[in-house]
């Protein structure tokens, strides 16, 4: 039996996003939102994201940018801390293996197991790609 992993997606990684072909023969569980609190920025010039917004990411299908989640409640006043909405994946050895790849690991982001509460209401861990503390200044 192949290994899996639960994969937590906010980016261009969803449903209807650029890179959800990475995706196409994994299978969707259901959406979650973060139990952490976090914030997510675009990666070229670090403006907040609110991921909870119904039109959240309309320019990543216009540009390059992507955004990027951080684990931090210190990163100034001007951002505030929220939960995140993602979309749950089952996936496959390769294809994490393949997004690890997309996604810099473990160059660029790094990979944490979190608590995700999905839709449904159930508590469920899955990984997730951060940006690491470490790697943002502003």
């Amino acid at each position: 039996m192949p290994k899996t992993y639960v994969l937590a997606v906010y980016g261009t990684l969803k449903k209807g996003f650029r890179n959800h072909y990475f995706l196409e023969d994994s299978e969707f569980i259901e959406k979650g939102t973060t139990k952490e609190e976090c914030i997510v920025l675009r990666h070229d010039n670090y403006r907040e994201i609110n991921c909870n917004s119904n039109n959240q990411y309309e320019w990543i299908s216009k540009d390059s940018s992507f955004p990027v989640l951080i684990f931090k409640d210190n990163t100034g006043e001007a951002h505030q801390p929220r939960k995140c909405v993602v979309e749950l994946y089952k996936v496959r050895e390769n294809v994490k293996k393949a997004i690890d790849i997309l996604e810099g690991y473990p160059d660029m982001y790094d990979i944490k197991e979190t608590e995700i509460i999905t839709e449904s209401g159930v508590s469920t861990n899955a990984l997730i790609y951060h940006f690491p503390e470490s790697k943002f200044e502003i």
